[in-house]
């Protein structure tokens, strides 16, 4: 077993390699495609608001963003209203403004749902004035959302 812990904010990261110190851990039924595994997605919602119809996410080191099918990227640009804003194709918003949670509902091997909540804090940039956006839009591939860095070190074992 493996799993890596990505830090935030000067905090180291690490790689775990063997068999984990905790008991507590979560499992989730891997599904492999030609070229990378996903896991099963209940719901992504905004503000409450549902944001599309992803069925799967890929949870992806390589990954620095949250990307998400182009009409699930636009349900989530309206869910954080007008003090968001494009400029050279990069989403700026208001730093100190209030942005709704993006709650990421998984499904585990037996079938239970299990919530991952990301806050403004977590999926934007400061950068002094203004914050920018850690989620972009892709092109749709079937139902699938990318879970990069922004959700890995958020939510990842110790």
């Amino acid at each position: 077993m493996f799993s890596f812990r990505l830090g935030k904010e000067g905090q180291p990261s690490q790689l775990i390699i063997g068999r984990p110190e905790v008991s507590n851990l979560t499992y989730f039924p891997v599904k492999t495609e030609s070229y990378y595994w996903s896991v099963p997605v209940a719901s992504l919602l905004a503000g409450g608001q549902q944001l599309g119809d992803a069925d799967r996410a890929l949870i992806d080191t390589g990954t620095s963003l949250i990307l998400l099918p182009r009409r699930m990227y636009a349900r989530f640009l309206q869910a954080l209203g007008d003090s968001c804003y494009q400029i050279f194709g990069q989403v700026v918003c208001i730093c100190g403004e209030k942005y709704p949670d993006l709650l990421i509902t998984l499904v585990d091997r037996e079938g239970q749902n299990w919530e991952y909540s990301l806050s403004d804090r977590d999926y934007l940039s400061h950068q002094g004035p203004v914050c920018f956006l850690s989620v972009e839009s892709m092109d749709d591939m079937d139902g699938l959302v990318i879970l990069g860095d922004v959700f890995i070190q958020k939510h990842s074992t110790n």
